[in-house]
Parts: structure tokens; sequence; C-alpha cells
């Protein structure tokens, strides 16, 4: 509950937002503010609504993939049937239904298997502010401090060449649940076109953000889910299963 909540903010355009974003204190929601809502922070007394000016559509445009930041996670899944399977198996059905995009970004949950997979797909986050035609390398956002992404105004996700990909990519997880979201994950990737530059793989659970997996990579993280022993055997195997599940993928088309 966000006791302390004293001001909701209504830009009227994008250049308002932006501006309301720049100062101290206040938090976006895009959508029904789920992020913030998972927070729980007393802190937050002003809030700048989103949800009227951006976008929670889902489509294919110029051969890349765009997500607007106010779609669900369920909404994105239905819309690209190629994502859904990650997505499932991320977050039960009641968080997808309630967590957007653009919470997803805010949280840049370490154990995120959605957010893994947008780094192995070298997704851009569009903003007004980023370089390169306002795109954001994914890589630089994991590397934001928390109050660093707060201030940007997110456009959504364009993940390029997608979903027609060379890339076919499968998942591999240990969690407490099958609905859980992943103590360690694995996503391995495999190219399905000549020439071919071979397979590899991106894992999350091990470190702060997603990584490209590595021979001997091991764990900073341990905790009551799992130690850092445990973690680091767990992302050497799902890595070799992830990796032949994705090779077996490419064999059969």
């Amino acid at each position: 509950m966000l006791i302390n909540l004293k001001t909701a903010h209504k830009p009227e355009s994008l250049r308002e937002a932006a501006e309301l974003l720049k100062r101290p204190g206040n938090y976006p929601v895009y959508g029904g503010g789920a992020a913030l809502i998972r927070q729980n922070s007393r802190d937050i007394e002003e809030v700048v609504d989103l949800s009227p000016l951006l976008s929670s559509a889902c489509e294919v445009k110029d051969d890349d993939c765009y997500l607007g930041p106010c779609a669900t996670l369920e909404t994105i899944a239905e819309a690209q049937p190629e994502l859904a399977a990650v997505i499932k198996a991320d977050a039960p059905l009641t968080l997808r239904n309630t967590l957007t995009l653009g919470d997803v970004l805010l949280e840049a949950r370490p154990d995120s298997l959605f957010l893994t997979l947008l780094y192995g797909l070298a997704a851009r986050i569009d903003t007004p502010e980023g370089a390169d035609n306002n795109l954001i390398e994914i890589d630089r956002w994991f590397d934001m401090a928390a109050d660093e992404r707060r201030q940007h105004l997110l456009l959504g996700i364009v993940i390029p060449h997608f979903p027609d990909t060379p890339w076919r990519f499968a998942f591999e997880k240990v969690s407490r649940t099958p609905a859980d979201a992943p103590i360690v994950g694995v996503i391995g990737f495999a190219y399905a076109e000549e020439p071919d530059p071979g397979a590899y793989a991106v894992v999350c659970g091990l470190d702060h953000r997603p990584q490209r997996y590595s021979e001997g990579m091991q764990s900073t993280i341990g905790d009551y889910k799992g130690s850092v022993e445990y973690r680091t055997e767990m992302a050497k195997v799902l890595y070799k299963r992830a990796i032949a599940k994705a090779i077996e993928l490419r064999a059969t088309e």
C-alpha cells in the first residue's frame, strides 16, 4: 500500500511527463502501478500517471517487434506467441495480468526470465532521452541505478528482427514451483541460417543482472532460495540443457 501517497500527476504531453519524472521523488506509473505497490515504500508521495499517454500495443513494424510500456505481460504473451512460453515461466497468471512492461523494466529483477530473453535478443528501450535515435541498449539499462531508471520516460521496447529472427531459443530454469520466477534460469540461442556463428546462452540468477554465460562462471548471489554453490552448479547444468534444446529446435526445422 502506498500509504503516504499525496499527489498523482496527470501530464497532458510527453514533454510534461518527462519533466515531471526528472523531479526527485516523482515515480512513474505504467498501467496499474504494480511495481510501486510491490515496492511497498513509505517514501512515495507523488506519482506520474503515464497510462493515458503511452501505448499498450504489441505489434510488428518494419521487421521489428514493438512492445508498449503499458502492455501487461499477459497481453504480450497473447500478442507474441514466440515470447509466451518464457513469459509464462517467469510469472503466474495473476502477476501476468497485473505487471506491465514498464513495471518489469522499472523493477529490473535479477531473476527475470523475460528480461533475460530481451537481453539475449539485443532489445532496445525507446525513450525521448536515449542516444542513437532515442534507443537505450538494454545492456546499459541493467547497470543504471534504480533512481536513474525512474527518471526515464519509457516509450516501449524494440526487439530487432523479431519474430523473424534467425536465432532459435529455448530455456531451462529451476524454481520452487513451476509457476515461480527462476532461482536460476538459462536461455540458449542457436543460429538457424548460414553462415553459422554457433550458439550462446544468457543466464539469470547468478548476479544482479542477466549475463552471457561463460564456462566457469560463478554466482555472486547466495540466499535462502539457493546458495552460491547451488546457483553456480545449476547454471552449468541448465546451460548445457538450454543449448541442446535450442540446437534441437534448429535441427527440426
